[in-house]
Order: C-alpha cells, then structure tokens, then sequence
C-alpha cells in the first residue's frame, strides 16, 4: 500500500567555487525548499528559501471539508502578505467567484460561467467599485475548446486564441493575436503514422517559420529525443528511463555537441524521486551550476 507524503523536505547541494582565484570545489548545502500536504495529497504550505537556507516567500492554501481550494496566499520573509485570493464554489464544486485582495483592503472579483456541459464559457473581472476591467469568452465545438478571447472594459479585443483538430480530435494547430504587443503567431503539430506527436512548427506573422520542435520515440512510445531548433541555436535533448518509465537521465547538447545541461534522478520503488544530481552550463552568462537536490519525505500514519 502507498503511504501518504506528509511532507517533503528537499535539500540542495552546490559545488562551487568559493572565489576567482581558488582552484579547489567545495560543497555547500542548505535548504532549498519544504512543503506540507493533508491527508488527501493536497499542498497546504510551500516554503522556499534562499542560498543562505533563509525563507524568501511561503505559498499556503485552504481548503474546506469537500477538498475544494478556498483561499492561497504568498506571504514574504518578512510576514507580509503580497497576494492573496479566495474562493467560492458552486453546487458542482467548479470556481464560482474568484477575489483578488490587496493591501488596502479592496478586491477585484472574477466571475466564472459555465455552460450545461460545465464547460468554462465566460469570465468577467470587476474592480471594487463594480465596473468591468477584463472579459473572457470561451467558444467549444463538439465538447472541444476553439477559440478564446480577451476584451478590455471598452470591448476592445486584447488578445485572441484559436485552436484547431484533426478528425482524431488532436490539436494541429494554435493561433494567437496580441493586439497590445500587436504580434501574431501561429503553432502547427503534426504527427506520425502511430500518432505520436512528430513536429511542432512555429511561425511568426509573415509566416516565417521561426522555431522548430522535433520528436523522437522508442516504439514502446516513450519519447527519447527532442531536437529543439530556432533562429538562434540548435539543441539535442536525450532521455534514458528506468523499468518503471521513470526519465533517470536527461542531456541536452548544442549545436557543436557540447553538453550544456544533465540531469539525472533516482526513485524509490513507488516512484517517488529520491535524489537528483543536475549541471548546467550558460555560456553567453559565463555560468555554470552544478548541484544536487535530496528528497526527504515524511509520510501519515496508516
């Protein structure tokens, strides 16, 4: 039987340089981050903190007895509280209303409407004084999202999302406008005999072709290649897998076959992750991390 994680403690560990002048590695280890869970898996607190193993921000979440997420909060070092946000339900436990709190005490409140499939057909922003900020409209076809849309308080269209299937009900292709940032651009998948996905083609507002995703799979199908190609660079990443299908082993090359990022992972025999070892180079910013990341769990009494 899988225990249920009550907590996850995850440690991290550089190899660094102590100064420009040393030629020797030393290892520095803190905290890098902690989180609580309830007994039905759902996050209660997230705390991240610094190189120094000091709290930088702590995300915490409440939820009422039907598990539905009715408040979260980011909160800084300092116990101030930067975000906040709450929630109601409706009778089917979908978002009824969403309010977005702020220091002075007001809030914005989000409407959320569903259609009788309980498809997500519109949202209207409102300030505090009631007027509408923002408006978002959601068209389906056949139970399939096609289009979403984005006005502002005139009605003004601020951005806009197309998407289109194939008759196998895959996504093919995504179009969107920004009309803030006056851009448009397109995404096209296309996929091989075995309906794995084969290539994912973006093209800028000429129809330029700008980036190209390219996929590879072992005929088990799992994915053990992608090439990732645009106007500036080409990278090659590969991916090994243990029994359980589990990535153990993650490289990415450039163009030349340097590596410039390795990860590699293990897991428990329930495919909890245990340790990850991870290096990465930037060479345009002169950096490179090397660092390994220790998973501690602790687990509710059955």
């Amino acid at each position: 039987m899988t225990k249920t994680v009550k907590s996850l403690t995850i440690i991290k560990k550089d190899t660094v340089l102590p100064s420009v002048s040393s030629n020797e590695l030393t290892e520095k280890e803190h905290i890098f981050s902690k989180t609580e869970y309830n007994e039905k898996g759902q996050i209660l607190t997230e705390i991240n903190y610094n190189n120094d193993g000091e709290i930088e921000h702590t995300y915490s979440y409440n939820y009422d007895d039907d598990g539905f997420l009715i408040e979260e909060m980011l909160v800084e070092n300092d116990d101030e509280i930067i975000e906040r946000k709450t929630f109601e339900p409706d009778e089917k436990k979908n978002i009824k209303k969403e309010y977005r709190h702020y220091l002075d005490k007001t809030y914005d409140t989000i409407d959320y409407i569903y259609n009788d499939h309980g498809n997500l057909i519109e949202k209207i922003s409102y300030d505090y004084d009631g007027n509408v900020e923002l408006r978002e409209l959601f068209d389906y076809k056949n139970g399939k999202l096609i289009k979403e849309t984005i006005f502002d308080e005139d009605t003004n269209i601020i951005s806009e999302k197309t998407i289109k299937y194939d008759d196998k009900e895959r996504v093919t292709g995504i179009e969107n406008y920004d009309s803030i940032e006056e851009t448009r651009f397109k995404k096209v998948t296309e996929y091989d005999e075995k309906g794995y996905r084969k290539e994912l083609l973006t093209y800028n507002s000429s129809d330029q072709l700008i980036e190209r995703i390219q996929f590879k799979y072992e005929n088990d199908g799992r994915m053990v290649q992608v090439v990732e190609e645009d106007t500036r660079k080409k990278n090659t990443i590969n991916m090994q897998y243990d029994k359980n299908g589990n990535v153990v082993c993650k490289e990415e090359f450039d163009k030349n076959g340097k590596l410039i990022n390795k990860v590699e992972r293990t897991f428990d025999d329930n495919n909890r992750v245990l340790e990850a070892h991870a290096f990465m180079e930037i060479a345009e910013r002169n950096i490179i991390k090397n660092y390994t990341l220790k998973y501690d769990y602790e687990f509710y009494e059955q």
